[in-house]
């Protein structure tokens, strides 16, 4: 990602909640400061019932932050990114945002995006657009592009190699890329053997799952996929557990365990949103870069442009060698996933 675009936000995030029509003013103030001093938590405990703009704006943020990818750290894992000589501007940004995220970034920076989606729902039509209501674009696009690199971070084992072609592949995150092929009913690859394990796995929160087992050569790896037609979604796990609680979801198995206990899914309840793979990287990187490029200058659209360029597969050189009147497909995406693995 891009350097003119901090260019042109760093002030606004400094001046976050000014200018948005609100009337608590010192209850804004402290909410700031807050912000500003890295107390996410107290601002996500202050703020329990958001109604205003104002609240969208700051809750919006402070899952930003603990997500460990907060305003001033982006300035950090962008600045690594757009330096790195020896990668893609991409995937140097999706190693830099593996090393900043914290265990629970996927989530927060979905409550994040979610939060900016609700000061504007539609990013397009820039003419008529407050400048909060930019700001909140431009917040929006940077939330869902980093969930959609943080996801990337997750589904493989070693990241620091990503987009280095002198090293062995990652064995976890070819598998990811086959189970992500196999949901979708497109051809896997060659290396990938996948077997269905269990059609209608059931867990505590009264979600049906088939779970598959990829193997890649000596290493063998579970995934859950959701929905009951195909194509399917792989969702998004972390740890494992049994079918009747989630508590304790353990890190990692260990003697008897494994008869009882299966990769988790992070969604524990029957009313929140599944988590998936397909959703939190090809929907939030057309969403990202959608919600930038509506209120995006000249340069910045440069920069856009090259990046979606890469994940399309084009070659970018002011242009991109491939239309970027589209949207990025769950197989474009794994196309990239794998050449850069």
């Amino acid at each position: 990602m891009v350097k003119n675009i901090m260019a042109c936000s760093v002030l606004a995030a400094t001046l976050l909640l000014s200018g948005c029509g609100g009337s608590d003013a010192e209850g804004e103030l402290q909410t700031q400061q807050m912000l500003d001093e890295g107390n996410y938590e107290g601002v996500i405990a202050k703020i329990t019932n958001p109604v205003t703009n104002e609240d969208y704006m700051a809750l919006a943020a402070a899952y930003m932050q603990r997500a460990g990818l907060g305003l001033a750290d982006l300035v950090t894992v962008i600045a690594d990114s757009t330096e790195d000589e020896n990668d893609e501007a991409f995937t140097a940004f999706v190693k830099s945002v593996k090393e900043k995220s914290s265990s629970t970034a996927l989530q927060d920076l979905e409550k994040s995006a979610g939060y900016y989606k609700d000061v504007v729902t539609d990013c397009s039509s820039s003419t008529t657009l407050s400048t909060s209501q930019e700001d909140a674009c431009l917040y929006r696009g940077l939330a869902q592009t980093m969930k959609a690199s943080a996801t990337i971070g997750y589904i493989a084992d070693d990241i620091s190699n990503f987009g280095d072609d002198t090293v062995p592949a990652d064995p976890k995150l070819k598998a990811s890329t086959c189970a992500m092929q196999y949901a979708n009913s497109l051809p896997t690859e060659a290396e990938c053997a996948v077997s269905s394990e269990d059609a209608n796995l059931i867990f505590a929160n009264t979600k049906s799952y088939e779970r598959i087992q990829v193997t890649i050569g000596a290493d063998t790896f579970d995934y859950l996929l959701s929905g009951s037609t195909s194509p399917k979604t792989t969702v998004i796990t972390q740890g494992y557990c049994t079918t009747d609680s989630f508590s304790p979801r353990l890190e990692q198995l260990d003697g008897n365990e494994t008869d009882t206990y299966y990769v988790c899914p992070i969604t524990e309840t029957a009313e929140a949103e599944e988590l998936t793979t397909e959703a939190l990287i090809v929907d939030a990187l057309n969403d990202g870069v959608d919600s930038i490029g509506g209120i995006a200058t000249e340069d910045m659209q440069a920069d856009i442009d090259e990046f979606k360029c890469e994940v399309l597969g084009g070659t970018y050189n002011g242009s991109c060698s491939v239309s970027l009147d589209q949207n990025v497909t769950t197989a474009e995406v794994i196309d990239y996933l794998n050449n850069n693995n």
